[in-house]
């Protein structure tokens, strides 16, 4: 968004919190830089040629880091990432991971990808 990030950690993960106030504010001064809403500021600054270009987690991430030091806590995210369907959770030992682990994600969701339909082609004889 014009700005160069200035936190030397990264600020995408499975969760965040975001503080409402702060987020209007950070919407107002998009639109203030850039003179037009902030969503079309943000879908302006899109490199189509690249396959991410933009983060709500880092911008809000870095504007906080940018304009409100001392008034967050940074922690690790300690996520696991867990090839299974939410129907598979009993069989999880979640009280052991609960003590190593902040969260987990479940990521065998079939539903994400259509499935590939075998296509036959007739052959028309002359």
């Amino acid at each position: 968004m014009g700005r160069k990030t200035v936190s030397p950690t990264y600020f995408v993960a499975h969760y965040m919190l975001f503080e409402k106030s702060k987020v209007k504010e950070l919407k107002r001064k998009i639109e203030s830089r850039h003179n037009t809403s902030w969503y079309s500021a943000i879908l302006g600054s899109i490199d189509k040629s690249k396959q991410v270009t933009f983060s709500e987690f880092e911008t809000y991430g870095n504007y906080i880091y940018s304009n409100y030091p001392g008034q967050f806590i940074l922690k690790k995210a300690l996520n696991r990432s867990l090839n299974r369907s939410t129907t598979q959770l009993a069989r999880l030992n979640t009280e052991g991971l609960s003590k190593k682990y902040r969260s987990l994600s479940l990521h065998a969701r079939k539903w994400y990808f259509k499935k590939k339909t075998a296509v036959k082609k007739k052959v028309l004889k002359a």
